[in-house]
């Protein structure tokens, strides 16, 4: 589980959040807006530098991957464009 701070105590405590961060390896999260009844804060999370490359590594690997499947999908099966939903599924279940 993450630590979570609002923002004002992020400001007030940055020295030794920062610290804590360095020391543990672990994100932070700050939360700028409480968030009404059911809904998620608005805020952001600070994560040791590491941590976000290997994140975005794998986010662009991911993205990559789809990508190549979905053209891989697009060369090996009828070009005609369905027109409406039905024909949709029915393309997309055929294998």
């Amino acid at each position: 589980m993450m630590d979570i701070y609002t923002a004002t105590n992020f400001f007030k405590y940055q020295h030794t959040i920062l610290e804590t961060l360095d020391k543990t390896k672990q994100p932070i999260e700050i939360i700028t807006i409480q968030a009404k009844e059911n809904s998620a804060n608005k805020g952001y999370v600070l994560m040791p530098k590491e941590e976000y490359q290997q994140l975005t590594t794998v986010q662009d690997e991911q993205l990559h991957q789809a990508e190549s499947d979905i053209r891989r999908y697009a060369l090996t099966h009828d070009p005609k464009a369905p027109v409406n939903n039905d024909e949709m599924e029915k393309w997309l279940t055929e294998d």
